[in-house]
């Protein structure tokens, strides 16, 4: 009677430990089989929330100068399908223009390929630089707002990309992709030396339109919008032949 009361007694500590061990390996997802225990909803969120090497080099930066560019670098951040018909149509001349639809779908096969190739491609390549166009009004404080642009089909200012709800696209006739600066207010007034200064005046006499370079991560899609969440890094006012006159990082 006394030993099976004393196994009693070893038997209820044995549940008593293993309990509490299994629902902590359920509660934090570890998983004792062949699988990692992480689900894909978990990796897209940490994805998502990935933050920004501040010693990741400017110079290895990915430049975007097309919308094709940007419609890859969506997708490769979103958890929605790539549209392959779409991208095929705005990128792909020889499909746009095939009326024979057997043909169409094999050159799909193809193209399908290769989006999926460059949306793999754009997953690492989430450090972005572009270059876009600013309205320089008269200093304050040696320092300029890069808060308007001009639209060059109407000749009226706009919020620029790093004001307000601006945003940017590629020039190149592309729509439907976007990339927003959700820290903008960092960067929308820049410091500038005073011999910068003297030659943004002197380059005021044809226009006061000034291109800016801007460096940033690209944090997130946003919604099903076809936009781009990015985190401003650097920017840089160039002159009108190209060189750089001021550099704002405040990292």
């Amino acid at each position: 009677m006394e030993i099976k009361y004393k196994k009693y007694i070893v038997m209820s500590l044995i549940v008593a430990v293993v309990l509490p061990i299994t629902a902590c390996n359920k509660k934090d997802g570890v998983n004792n089989g062949s699988g990692s225990g992480v689900s894909s909803s978990d990796k897209t969120e940490n994805t998502n929330f990935i933050r920004p090497d501040k010693n990741h080099p400017f110079s290895s930066y990915s430049n975007i100068t097309s919308g094709k560019q940007l419609a890859f670098l969506y997708y490769a951040l979103s958890a929605t399908s790539p549209d392959y018909d779409k991208i095929a149509n705005q990128n792909f001349i020889d499909y746009r223009e095939t009326t024979d639809t057997f043909k169409k779908q094999e050159m799909l096969k193809v193209i399908t390929q290769q989006i999926d190739s460059s949306i793999n491609t754009a997953k690492t390549e989430r450090y972005i630089t572009f270059t876009t166009t600013v309205i320089l009004d008269a200093p304050v404080n040696n320092s300029y707002n890069l808060w308007n642009t001009v639209d060059t089909r109407s000749s009226r200012r706009s919020n620029s990309f790093l004001s307000g709800d601006g945003n940017w696209t590629p020039d190149d006739g592309l729509s439907g992709y976007a990339v927003i600066c959700i820290n903008r207010d960092e960067f929308s007034k820049v410091p500038v030396p005073n011999e910068s200064i003297k030659i943004i005046e002197s380059q005021k006499a044809s226009d006061n339109i000034f291109k800016v370079k801007v460096y940033g991560f690209a944090k997130s899609d946003w919604g099903n919008s076809g936009s781009v969440e990015m985190v401003v890094q650097r920017v840089e006012i160039l002159s009108k032949d190209g060189n750089i006159l001021a550099t704002y990082d405040p990292r």
